[in-house]
C-alpha cells in the first residue's frame, strides 16, 4: 500500500492546479461586471422566494421599504439582527402556509416568541376543512364581565373558552390597550385559547399576541431604519 499524502502534498497540489492570476486590468473587468441577483419573483399574492439568498433580497426591500412592524425588531441592536429577526418571521410564516407580507404584518415577536394576531389565527383556523363555526357570548357588566368562546369542528367536541376581568386582574394585565378596548382584549384571550385547544393542527404549535403580550406599553421601540443606523 502507497503511503498517504500529506497535508503538504495536498496544498501542492492544490497550488499547482490553479489557475493563473490574471492581469490586474482584466481582473478589474470582471469585478465590474454585474452580479446576478438571488430570484425575487412576483407571484399572483406577491413576492416569491425559492432560496435563503432570495430571502434575504426580500427582507432587506422590507425592511428599506418601511414595512416591518416595530414592535418585531425593537430590540435588534443592529443590522445583522434586524435581518435575522425578518427572516425568522417570513420562515415562520411559510410554515404557516402564508406569504412574507401576510406574515411581517400578522406575526409579531413578543417576550422571546414568534405569535401570530388574533385575526391570523381565526384565518388559519377558517380554512381547515374542519372548520365548522365560532361563538362570542358576553356576561355580566364591570368585573363581573366575561367573553366565553365556542369554537366548532367537524367530528369533535367544542371547545369552549371564558376569559372575564377576573381573570385579567388576576394575570396582571393593563395598559392603554386594555383600558380603551376592554371587551375585544377580553374577547382576544378567550379566542385564543379555544382556538388553540380545537385547531393545534391548523396553527402548528404557534403561540398568540394574546398569550404572552400583558398590554403595557414600552418605550423602547425602534423602526427598523433606526436599527440599521446603528
Amino acid at each position: 500500500m502507497g503511503q498517504l499524502p500529506t497535508a503538504q502534498d495536498i496544498d501542492a497540489a492544490l497550488s499547482e492546479a490553479a489557475p493563473a492570476p490574471k492581469a490586474s486590468g482584466e481582473m478589474d473587468a470582471i469585478m465590474a461586471k454585474k452580479v446576478a441577483l438571488p430570484p425575487v419573483a412576483m407571484g399572483e399574492r406577491g413576492f416569491e422566494v425559492t432560496t435563503l439568498e432570495g430571502a434575504m433580497r426580500l427582507a432587506k426591500i422590507y425592511i428599506e421599504g418601511g414595512a416591518v412592524p416595530a414592535p418585531s425588531i425593537k430590540d435588534c441592536e443592529n443590522a445583522q439582527k434586524v435581518m435575522a429577526r425578518v427572516l425568522c418571521i417570513i420562515e415562520a410564516g411559510k410554515s404557516l402556509g402564508i406569504g412574507p407580507r401576510e406574515s411581517l404584518a400578522n406575526i409579531a415577536y413578543i417576550r422571546g416568541r414568534l405569535c401570530i394576531w388574533g385575526d391570523l389565527a381565526v384565518a388559519l383556523c377558517q380554512r381547515h376543512r374542519d372548520w365548522a363555526g365560532i361563538e362570542c357570548v358576553w356576561t355580566g357588566s364591570g368585573m363581573d364581565r366575561a367573553c366565553t368562546v365556542t369554537v366548532h369542528r367537524n367530528g369533535c367536541p367544542d371547545a369552549v373558552q371564558r376569559f372575564g376581568a377576573d381573570d385579567a386582574k388576576r394575570a396582571g394585565l393593563a395598559g392603554d390597550v386594555w383600558a380603551k378596548y376592554p371587551d375585544r382584549m377580553l374577547q382576544n384571550r378567550a379566542r385564543a385559547f379555544a382556538l388553540r385547544d380545537q385547531f393545534a393542527d391548523a396553527l402548528m404549535g404557534i403561540g398568540m399576541v394574546e398569550e404572552y403580550d400583558d398590554g403595557t406599553k414600552e418605550d423602547t421601540a425602534a423602526t427598523a431604519a433606526a436599527a440599521l443606523a446603528g
